[in-house]
């Protein structure tokens, strides 16, 4: 099994209670189990939207507020699609 993380994150409220509910009420469920399917379900629906697995980030992801973080996406170039 690979080593695991820990992460911390700001999350919804409802959100986590809707999945301390699920884990309460499945059996052998824990909370990291799920959050991780959940991540691997969500990226594996990102890269089939876009056709392909993301390339490995050219560097680390920044903190911050998502817009001012989008403006920069915006203003890099993309990969070379060739």
């Amino acid at each position: 099994m690979a080593r695991k993380v820990r992460r911390t994150f700001i999350v919804d409220p409802e959100a986590v209670e809707r999945a301390r509910n699920a884990v309460y009420w499945t059996p052998g469920m824990t909370l990291a189990e799920l959050v991780t399917s959940a991540l691997h379900e969500k990226v594996d629906r990102l890269e089939n939207a876009q056709g392909s697995t993301f390339e490995h980030r050219e560097a680390e992801l920044q903190g911050g507020r998502p817009l001012q973080n989008m403006k920069k996406y915006m203003l890099r170039k993309p990969p070379d699609s060739g």
